[in-house]
């Protein structure tokens, strides 16, 4: 559509000495190809933004204990990830707070049965656990969070379980984090 309306305009130039009359300035051929250039650097700016973010990942948690989504994965040429926890519910941390874990499979159950005894004073994880990845503070609804981590001590293509370690969240708060 968008073509047919330049063929029109660059015909309608070249045949007449007047201007469309719908138009308030005259469009030449030299104009469309200027915005043309000005709409791909546009597009190829953009296209780079989306390639720098590639490293922050967005991820959900409601008053209904869910994760907005089950899988995570980060190129592996992110020599760091960046992990954005939006609460999207309501509810207060104490209530209804949620965090985001990052560790591998085996350890998860260790790490929540020490987390419940450390306390939501102590983000319902034990502190300088080494089997914690990464981990976001426990937020109520409304709130934000992130974490920044190195992705140096993780193995391309290996998948590592991501989870709330609010008691009894993580039966239905999980999920699988990989580098691709």
């Amino acid at each position: 559509m968008a073509f047919m309306l330049r063929y029109r305009l660059f015909m309608w130039n070249n045949h007449t000495s007047r201007a469309l009359p719908c138009l308030k300035t005259k469009h030449t051929a030299a104009n469309l190809i200027s915005k043309d250039k000005q709409a791909l650097s546009a597009l190829l700016l953009s296209a780079n933004a989306v390639y720098a973010d590639e490293c922050t990942l967005n991820i959900d948690a409601n008053d209904m204990m869910q994760f907005s989504t089950k899988t995570l994965s980060a190129p592996k040429s992110c020599k760091k990830v960046t992990v954005k926890l939006s609460h999207t519910g309501k509810l207060p941390a104490n209530v209804m707070g949620h965090n985001w874990v990052l560790s591998t499979e085996q350890n998860m159950q260790g790490i929540i049965t020490d987390g419940n005894a450390a306390g939501l004073s102590n983000q319902y994880l034990k502190p300088n656990d080494s089997r914690v990845l990464a981990a976001t503070d426990i937020i109520g609804g409304g709130k934000t969070t992130e974490v920044t981590f190195n992705t140096s001590g993780l193995t391309a293509g290996t998948d590592y379980t991501y989870f709330c370690s609010f008691p009894g969240h993580y039966a239905m708060m999980k999920g699988t984090f990989t580098l691709k």
